[in-house]
């Protein structure tokens, strides 16, 4: 009998723990997403911490008029949305540099586009 009831403390106790385990790992996300685009609020470009939704990276109602960013919403997606690829894998979000003339800021690339000439 004594042997029975430390066998079912054992399962509890073993069930307890795997429930831990898979509520923890269900917590951490993963990120796979990356936002190039430069005209965008600038804290969504080069993102590592969380991953950006594809409206949020690409709006429906965002200016597509700048010089070096997208040219629609369509091209967005196409060109400056990464979908499975997270940004530390992405060339452009390794570089930092300064977008000159405006100095001591330092910017990842697509930070910059909008701004100033990005030099490393």
């Amino acid at each position: 009998m004594k042997k029975r009831m430390l066998f079912i403390a054992l399962v509890f106790i073993a069930a307890a723990l795997i429930s831990v385990f898979i509520i923890n790992a269900e917590e951490k996300e993963i990120i796979n997403t990356c936002c190039l685009n430069p005209n965008v609020d600038s804290a969504n470009i080069c993102r590592t911490d969380v991953n950006i939704l594809e409206n949020e990276c690409c709006p429906a109602d965002g200016d597509y008029s700048y010089k070096y960013g997208p040219a629609s919403q369509s091209d967005c997606k196409k060109r400056f949305y990464n979908s499975g690829t997270a940004c530390i894998f992405i060339s452009e979000c390794a570089s930092i540099g300064c977008c000159c003339p405006e100095g001591a800021f330092f910017f990842r690339e697509p930070q910059c586009r909008q701004r100033q000439t990005f030099q490393i």
